[in-house]
């Protein structure tokens, strides 16, 4: 169903100027910087800004999150709802990003539980705000938008909205991180009307977290504002930088969309590894490289490749990997296939092109260790606004 969606530069100032609601106090009035936003939607009575939960078990804030507008009458989204979600700003958040165990969601599929506890915890401001909007009001068509972990938050708001008010939902995601494990990202379109996933070629935060998580929709359609490529952690700003997303998101859709990759069959050849760049290409190579070996080998328990949730998170699924490589490597000839894959994994995590590899559970899981490391260095430095 085509439904009336935001333009890009609309859908980028609302997922840019919800960062300001972060040291407001819960329900104080939100006025978007975006003019052009501003005589679009008026957020400044509906409940204003809505807290939520950040943080780990032991060490928790509440901040604000979101808002919530209300199409102003007259204007050409004056049957329409807009939601924004705000992203990573504070340790707190962090620690909301590192918790990548799941959790099972409103469409009985798993999702990263440190994203969906926060979005939890701001449900029940989220509903006081917007059933006298969309009870019995099934023309309103409602907009989320968000930035990193923002995007994250607007995916399962989304997913929530579609289903227990049953309106239609168009989504918007600007650096987005992978939200859930694969039925999560095959499910996730049917809960939704309209979805774009923005991002920039060289920003690394839409490389995380790895598989097994996946983007949403899997194997559907990517925004891609711009073509760079290697890791760029500046490229993830959202506003306030010549390289932000707010700046790249220009045009209309339909010059922008283009198809997302496809995992493919791949093999790693030992004595290339020399070619490896810190990149998304190169990160989606050994990511293909390392199924091509587990589908291949016979050896690839249901608990690796058709993994239901991760109770312990992505390291303790990781440990488990090891030990399911170590046995791959045995069968012939899988040994020099994963020689080559802990290569090309070492020199993208920047240990240099002549380590000694060991067929070792434990060896494998130190070149894991070290992978997933560079990775969430890099996110976090975007994230923090670091270079």
């Amino acid at each position: 169903m085509i439904i009336d969606t935001l333009p890009p530069k609309i859908a980028a100032a609302l997922a840019a100027d919800v960062y300001d609601t972060l040291d407001m106090p819960a329900g104080a009035v939100f006025t978007p910087k975006d003019k052009a936003l501003s005589k679009l939607f008026d957020f400044s009575s509906h409940g204003g800004a809505i807290h939520g939960r950040s943080g780990g078990f032991m060490f928790r804030r509440e901040s604000g999150f979101a808002v919530v507008g209300k199409g102003k009458v007259g204007g050409q989204y004056k049957d329409a709802v807009a939601i924004a979600f705000r992203g990573t700003q504070t340790s707190f958040d962090w620690l909301s990003n590192s918790n990548t165990r799941t959790v099972a969601i409103e469409n009985q599929t798993q999702a990263h539980k440190g994203f969906y506890d926060i979005f939890n915890s701001m449900r029940p401001a989220l509903e006081q705000q917007l059933n006298p909007l969309l009870r019995g009001n099934s023309r309103a068509i409602v907009h989320c938008s968000g930035h990193s972990l923002g995007a994250a938050l607007a995916q399962l708001a989304a997913i929530w909205i579609k289903k227990f008010y049953g309106n239609r939902v168009a989504l918007y995601t600007f650096g987005s991180p992978r939200v859930g494990l694969k039925s999560f990202a095959i499910q996730a379109p049917g809960s939704i009307d309209a979805s774009y996933r923005c991002i920039h070629g060289d920003d690394p935060v839409p490389l995380a977290p790895v598989w097994p998580y996946y983007h949403a929709p899997y194997n559907g359609q990517v925004v891609r504002l711009t073509s760079d490529t290697g890791i760029r952690i500046s490229s993830h700003a959202m506003r306030e930088a010549s390289h932000c997303y707010q700046n790249s998101a220009r045009g209309e859709w339909a010059n922008l969309i283009g198809a997302e990759r496809l995992p493919k069959q791949v093999y790693l050849k030992y004595g290339e590894q020399h070619k490896v760049t810190f990149s998304e290409y190169w990160k989606n190579q050994i990511e293909d490289a390392l199924m091509t070996i587990l589908r291949r080998s016979g050896v690839a328990s249901a608990a690796i490749l058709g993994v239901q949730n991760l109770g312990g998170g992505v390291h303790t699924f990781y440990d488990n990997l090891a030990m399911e490589l170590e046995k791959s490597a045995k069968v012939f000839p899988n040994d020099e296939h994963v020689k080559g894959l802990l290569a090309h994994m070492l020199v993208f995590a920047g240990r240099g092109a002549h380590v000694v590899i060991k067929l070792t559970a434990r060896f494998i899981r130190w070149v894991f260790e070290q992978v997933l490391a560079v990775l969430s260095r890099a996110v976090r430095y975007a994230v923090s606004g670091l270079s």
